[in-house]
């Protein structure tokens, strides 16, 4: 293993500034014996939140000892995916959940923190923030036996409590450049899973797979061992150090996947397979998970193309489960009106794709988001949009209707009490009626397309206007939904179902040709607005077509190049 440059480990900590939020991501490996070119095929697309200029600047590398055909963040100077003739990763968001706040007892006169019966000196950072053309601005953080300090809302009251954050960020053995840089280098699966061990935080999964037609799942980031009676959801008093961390699980007792029988390995910001209670995360919906496992499972051989094609698939096997329990509550004798009969009977005959000239998709997506308000009525609009922005929102409205007679399903403004079956046909009444009100009786015009769009903000057009209209690309209508293989979707409630965050880019490598891969990219890989190569791939991309990520020397040199050399003059 090549050893470690120094000095780099603030870059990317200056990085995470700059990045658009992550959120999720869909990765999967098929072994040898499931593809049709009898190597081992990756498949990976992170999802982020929409940015312009997008995320991702894709390079190939090469030289005499190295090369690498990698997707690069913003200021890390190391590939965070890529691949290789030898080897290929991607990575999602594992959600664990690895930080702790605690409530500190803390006298800001002394600087000192109370711990364990004792007084202990805080230690004291500085940091200071360059601004330009303006003065250095220094800022003071404190960190106790917990971790940094929130705040300093206790400076001229020793009786206010002070918070810390455990995170295994801040952990000192945490070297997440040297993870990448290792990850780059790296020349076989041992040095592989060796490289993983390296970071700490945040909480990632890595696959992988090889020209030795290996494949496997690690988890990235240390997952912290709590206490008995500490499950990691609250505030703990951290003055005792009774709710200390006892440690975290070595990397042998993370879970993880190596060549399965099955031949497939799934990652898609579910509960980790084979993880025990011990494991706790802010998981996502098992239903892309779900979709993508029962797919692959039901071809015998797969292709690029074929892997490509479901990166872009708009269908979610969930949907149809939970649209068939929802329609068993809604009686054509209890329907008023033909629209209501019409808009019924396209909700049934609805296959679970949510693509963009769908008016089935249309129905039921409004109708799910209605549901969900009728469900949690009590809350004011401002609370609920901040539930609807989690995760645990959309699985409890599964849960919940597996509840019919629940208590929570009453509608508090009513004089009656409803139980699920009512709510369900009144929230279904009132979603035709919107669409009726929006896109008029005509259901040739209810298109999921017309509601669902995505429009690319650039910060200088955040505000609209002149600078909008300049800098801002859309909206455009998009396939996919929250749900979906093609993640294309909303993030919360508060902006309806414009689109917030989808994947930002897609990859497939077949080791049969890792000079061939697929991949694509939302906009394109340049942030000049006028550059050709601005916003080049955006229409291929929203409609899912492939590109070829070329990795051949030969036919390389025939495109035309910008020579950097190095001036004879000192």
């Amino acid at each position: 293993m090549s050893s470690f440059p120094k000095n780099l480990g603030h870059l990317y900590d200056e990085s995470l500034f700059y990045l658009p939020p992550v959120d999720g991501s869909n990765a999967w490996l098929v072994s040898a014996d499931r593809s049709e070119s009898g190597k081992a095929i990756l498949a990976n697309d992170p999802h982020v939140g929409v940015s312009l200029p997008g995320l991702w600047f894709e390079a190939h590398l090469k030289s005499p000892e190295f090369e690498i055909y990698g997707h690069f963040l913003p200021l890390i100077p190391f590939a965070a995916i890529g691949h290789n003739s030898k080897k290929a990763w991607g990575l999602t968001i594992s959600y664990v959940d690895d930080m702790d706040i605690y409530k500190e007892s803390v006298d800001w006169v002394t600087k000192k923190i109370k711990y364990q019966g004792e007084f202990q000196d805080l230690e004291k950072k500085i940091h200071i923030i360059k601004v330009k053309d303006g003065k250095d601005v220094e800022y003071i953080s404190y960190i106790g036996p917990h971790g940094p300090l929130l705040g300093s809302s206790s400076v001229n009251d020793f009786s206010k409590p002070e918070y810390a954050l455990q995170w295994t960020y801040h952990h000192k053995e945490n070297r997440p450049l040297e993870a990448f840089y290792s990850m780059n280098y790296a020349s076989n699966m041992d040095e592989m899973r060796l490289a993983i061990t390296y970071g700490t935080a945040p909480g990632l999964n890595f696959m992988y797979a090889d020209a030795e037609n290996n494949i496997a799942w690690w988890m990235y980031g240390a997952i912290p061992v709590r206490p008995e009676g500490m499950g990691g959801e609250g505030v703990y008093p951290g003055e005792s150090g009774r709710y200390d961390w006892l440690g975290h699980k070595t990397p042998d007792e993370k879970p993880q996947i190596e060549n399965p029988p099955s031949g497939i390995i799934v990652s898609a910001n579910g509960r980790p397979p084979g993880a025990d209670k011990t494991v706790r995360g802010y998981w996502q919906p098992q239903d892309r998970a779900k979709t993508i496992y029962d797919t692959l499972l039901g071809k015998s051989k797969w292709n690029s193309e074929d892997i490509f094609k479901l990166q872009a698939s708009n269908f979610n096997s969930m949907a149809e489960i939970y649209r068939d329990r929802m329609v068993l509550f809604i009686k054509q004798n209890d329907l008023e009106t033909d629209l209501e009969r019409k808009s019924l009977e396209l909700l049934r005959k609805w296959d679970g794709d949510s693509s963009a000239d769908s008016a089935g998709a249309l129905i039921y997506h409004m109708f799910t988001y209605k549901l969900l308000r009728n469900l949690f009525d009590e809350p004011s609009q401002d609370d609920f949009n901040r539930y609807c922005a989690v995760n645990s929102s959309w699985r409890s409205l599964y849960r919940f209707t597996d509840l019919p007679g629940h208590e929570i399903w009453d509608i508090k403004k009513t004089s009656v009490k409803e139980e699920m079956p009512e709510v369900v046909l009144i929230t279904f009444k009132e979603t035709v009626q919107e669409l009726k009100l929006v896109y008029t009786q005509d259901m040739a015009s209810w298109k999921w397309g017309k509601l669902h769009q995505v429009e690319f903000v650039h910060p200088l057009g955040s505000k609209g206007g002149v600078l909008g209209k300049l800098f801002n690309l859309g909206p455009f209508p998009v396939d996919g939904s929250y749900n979906s293989v093609n993640n294309f979707r909303r993030m919360g409630c508060d902006k309806g179902f414009s689109v917030r965050a989808g994947p930002s880019t897609r990859v497939v490598v077949d080791f049969e040709n890792t000079e061939k891969s697929l991949g694509g990219l939302p906009l394109g890989v340049s942030g000049h607005l006028r550059s050709p190569y601005f916003s080049n791939e955006r229409k291929d991309f929203l409609a899912g077509k492939p590109r070829e990520q070329m990795m051949n020397w030969e036919k390389i040199k025939t495109y035309s190049a910008l020579k950097l050399i190095p001036s004879a003059n000192k």
